[in-house]
């Protein structure tokens, strides 16, 4: 048997604009899953909510200005805390 092969990442940005339709059917379900999230008002998943914004913010930094950015976290955030607060004990 031979080495066992590694795989790489590879940035969305490197790949040819044709193989980006690949990615565009998955990233359309995850969004619309997370939007259900956001209508239902769902808290305890906006923690993926955040890593989801983060990642796809790191992917394609210009569809928000950083400061938009920042504020959508911290909205989620505050929100999560919120929720947390107001939980019954």
């Amino acid at each position: 048997m031979g080495t066992p092969r590694r795989l790489k990442f590879v940035s969305p940005a490197s790949l040819p604009f044709s193989s980006l339709r690949l990615i565009a059917p998955p990233l359309q379900l995850v969004s619309a899953a997370l939007w259900k999230i956001v209508k239902q008002g769902a808290v305890m998943y906006y923690g993926v909510l955040e890593e989801f914004i983060t990642s796809v913010l790191e992917t394609a930094p210009e569809l928000l200005t950083s400061t938009d950015a920042v504020q959508l976290v911290m909205g989620l955030r505050a929100r999560v805390r919120q929720d947390l607060r107001d939980a019954p004990q």
